[in-house]
């Protein structure tokens, strides 16, 4: 998997305020969709991806 993507959930969640194990319990299931779909690159599976982003903006969370 890319370290430049995880970089990149990275900073979207850190501009988010999301706390630290949000933010580790988001990249483990970014890590588990990319290898479940064994993903390249990100032209592979857009369409999922933007599901996966979709959902992630969705799930209930405590900033703190």
């Amino acid at each position: 998997m890319s370290e430049k993507l995880l970089d990149e959930i990275h900073c979207v969640m850190r501009r988010r305020h999301y706390s630290i194990r949000t933010e580790r319990s988001y990249s483990m299931w970014v890590k588990r969709f990319v290898a479940f779909h064994k993903m390249k690159s990100r032209d592979d599976l857009r369409v999922r991806w933007m599901i996966l982003i979709h959902i992630l903006d969705h799930l209930p969370i405590s900033c703190s």
